[in-house]
């Protein structure tokens, strides 16, 4: 796959997951209602964060950025269980 298809598929995914809906002036994505899911909802969310981190792996993120992600990760599902 080429850069621009990481690309592609990683800003399709944020938006779906963050910002794809709205009521009113505001937006949510996928992520919020998946969540509500118990227990399964935090691991399926954790996969999508974490394929977005192997995109970021193959984009060749420098490391100080990666870190911030996976600590971003870690902090986001430690904080939905």
């Amino acid at each position: 796959m080429t850069t621009k298809h990481h690309l592609a598929i990683a800003e399709t995914l944020a938006k779906l997951l963050d910002s794809q809906f709205g009521i009113w002036k505001f937006k949510f994505g996928l992520d919020p209602i998946i969540g509500l899911i118990p227990w399964v909802g935090d691991f399926i969310g954790l996969g999508f964060s974490l394929y977005l981190y192997w995109i970021s792996h193959k984009l060749h993120l420098p490391r100080r950025a990666k870190a911030q992600i996976m600590t971003n990760i870690v902090i986001d599902f430690f904080l939905h269980l």
